[in-house]
C-alpha cells in the first residue's frame, strides 16, 4: 500500500506540473469549471423563485446540495478520470496490461492519470457547502464538521462506485457512450431534492440510488433528519455498491480474458 501512495503521489506531482506547464490548457479548465457551476448555481437560484423555496428547501439548501454534489464528483475527476479509456483499451488490446501487475485493477486505473481539475473542483464544492449551510443552526454543532467529512467521504464512493460500473459496461457492449451518457444524466439530477419529482422519479432515485448522494446527508446535515440512521444507510450504501463494482469488474476480466485467449 506504501508502494501506491508513493506511485500516487508521483502521478500526481508529475500530471499537475504537465497541465500547468501549458498556461492556456489550465486556464480553459479553470474556465470551465467556474461557468459550470456558477451557472447549475444561478439556475438553482432562480428556479426558488419569489418565495425562495423549491420543496421546502430555501435557497441555502439547494446550492448546499449543489456543493455536496460537486465534492463528492471532485474523487471521480481528479483520481478516475481515465474510466472514459476504457472502452479504447479493451478494443486496442491496451487494457492486457492490467492483468501484469498485482494490483486491483480500479486501483490501476487511479494510477492511469490525475486531473488537477479535481482540485479546484472540491474548492468550490466546499464554497458552496459552507456559503449554503451558514444560516442554518446545525452548523454551529460539535457534531456538524465530522459528520460532513464522513458523509461526503460516503457519497463520493458512491458517486464513483455507480459511474466505474457505468464505465464497466465496456466488458459486455461494444459503445459505452449510451451508457455512461445516461448514467451522467441520472447523477446530475441527484443535486435536487427527491420531493420536486413525480413518484416514478422518486421510485428511479432509490433504486439507483441517487437521494443518498446528495439529497440524504443534506436531511441528515441541515434539517435534523436522524443522522445516526443516514450514517448506517449511506455506508451500507458504499459497501454495496464497492462489492458490486469489484465483482462487476472481476467478471468482467474474466470475460475478456476468455474471449482474447
Amino acid at each position: 500500500m506504501k508502494r501506491y501512495y508513493t506511485l500516487f503521489s508521483r502521478l500526481v506531482i508529475a500530471d499537475t506540473k504537465a497541465k500547468l506547464a501549458d498556461r492556456a490548457d489550465f486556464f480553459l479548465i479553470m474556465l470551465g469549471i467556474a461557468s459550470t457551476t456558477l451557472t447549475s448555481a444561478a439556475t438553482v437560484w432562480l428556479l426558488a423563485g419569489s418565495t425562495g423555496q423549491i420543496a421546502g428547501w430555501d435557497r441555502g439548501g439547494l446550492i448546499f446540495m449543489q456543493g455536496l454534489m460537486i465534492v463528492s464528483y471532485s474523487l471521480q475527476s481528479a483520481c478516475f478520470n481515465a474510466q472514459y479509456w476504457l472502452e479504447t483499451w479493451l478494443k486496442d488490446g491496451n487494457f492486457l496490461r492490467f492483468y501484469l501487475r498485482p494490483i486491483h485493477p480500479v486501483v490501476l486505473l487511479s494510477l492511469e492519470r490525475f486531473h488537477p481539475q479535481g482540485i479546484p473542483l472540491f474548492m468550490v464544492g466546499i464554497a458552496y457547502c459552507v456559503f449554503g449551510a451558514q444560516h442554518y443552526a446545525a452548523v454551529h454543532a460539535w457534531w456538524f464538521i465530522p459528520a460532513f467529512i464522513v458523509l461526503a467521504a460516503l457519497s463520493a464512493l458512491i458517486y464513483l462506485a455507480i459511474n466505474l460500473i457505468a464505465a464497466g459496461s465496456a466488458f459486455w457492449m461494444g459503445d459505452t457512450f449510451p451508457v455512461l451518457m445516461t448514467t451522467g444524466r441520472l447523477t446530475e439530477m441527484a443535486r435536487y431534492p427527491v420531493d420536486i419529482f413525480p413518484a416514478l422519479g422518486r421510485a428511479v432515485f432509490q433504486v439507483l440510488p441517487l437521494a443518498v448522494l446528495a439529497y440524504w446527508p443534506a436531511q441528515a446535515l441541515l434539517k435534523d433528519t436522524s443522522l445516526p440512521a443516514t450514517l448506517v444507510g449511506m455506508t451500507l450504501f458504499a459497501a454495496t455498491g464497492l462489492w458490486l463494482l469489484d465483482r462487476m469488474w472481476k467478471a468482467g476480466m474474466r470475460r475478456y480474458e476468455g474471449a482474447g485467449g
